[in-house]
């Protein structure tokens, strides 16, 4: 092979390589499909005594993205909820039957409801809110998809990368509490897999939470104070398509009832499992 054929194809290959470097990555707009398990076990302590509690939910959901003028929109479609009984045999504790018919309400309210907004290409949210504002926490509810997908620094995702990322989101729940929750999340791709034949990235999760809130309990003023950890990791195709994850918090809370000379320290342990169940 002559020399000005061998630069020819060492020139071929370097472009072909420069080429497969350029790759960009960008979420793919479609419908996928998903099932998200999760698990809130409570404990909080009352005047000496502890209580505990457990519910277990099953959401079956929606997601879809369509390309947009600035953005992606975006639409979650909560199909159903199922409330999974507590494993025991023995007649629930009060405390774990309050838990049980509120797990119960939460998820006749949440069945059917849509979530709408804008991510950008490469997953941050521009905004998010429940289509239908009259539920008293909707926006509480549509904060909790705004973690959903990863929210990626660049379109350039290689094994080794980590970035930290920051949210701020305002709460008002049905007791009445109005508050902030602030997390601080640090995303590391730890490296590739195959997921049923699809390349995908393994992304790492580490964070912290931070909760404040003040309100009123039965015409009692209540403020809450609290601090969590978060830890997970979730897959997402090199096609732009999220594959799932999971996710593990562990919050430690203190409710404050002045009134009473009450404080009440509260600890939950959050575990979520998002599966793929197909597009």
């Amino acid at each position: 092979m002559s020399k000005s054929s061998l630069a020819a194809v060492l020139a071929a290959l370097a472009a072909t390589g420069s080429a497969a470097a350029a790759q960009s990555f960008a979420y793919k707009p479609g419908v996928q499909h998903y099932r998200l398990d999760q698990t809130v076990a409570t404990t909080q302590t009352v005047q000496g005594m502890t209580q505990n509690a457990e519910s277990s939910t099953a959401q079956f959901l929606s997601m879809e993205l369509a390309p947009g003028a600035d953005g992606l929109g975006v639409t979650f479609v909560i199909d159903s909820v199922l409330v999974v009984p507590p494993d025991s045999t023995t007649p629930p504790s009060p405390v774990q039957a309050q838990a049980t018919a509120q797990a119960q309400d939460a998820a006749k309210a949440l069945k059917g409801r849509k979530i709408v907004g804008v991510v950008s290409p490469l997953g941050r949210v521009q905004r998010l809110t429940l289509a239908d504002t009259v539920l008293p926490n909707a926006q509480q509810l549509a904060n909790g998809f705004k973690a959903f997908l990863v929210p990626f620094p660049s379109a350039s995702v290689k094994a080794g990368m980590t970035w930290t990322d920051t949210t701020t989101n305002e709460f008002k729940n049905m007791s009445g509490m109005d508050g902030t929750t602030k997390g601080v999340m640090t995303y590391t791709v730890v490296g590739d897999t195959t997921v049923h034949g699809q390349r995908a990235w393994r992304i790492a999760q580490k964070g912290t939470l931070t909760m404040t809130g003040v309100g009123a309990a039965q015409g009692t003023d209540v403020s809450l104070a609290g601090t969590g950890t978060m830890t997970g990791e979730v897959i997402v195709g090199h096609d732009g398509v999220y594959l799932g994850g999971s996710m593990e918090q562990q919050q430690s809370l203190t409710v404050e009832v002045p009134a009473a000379s009450m404080t009440i320290p509260i600890t939950n342990k959050v575990t979520t499992r998002i599966q793929h169940a197909g597009s």
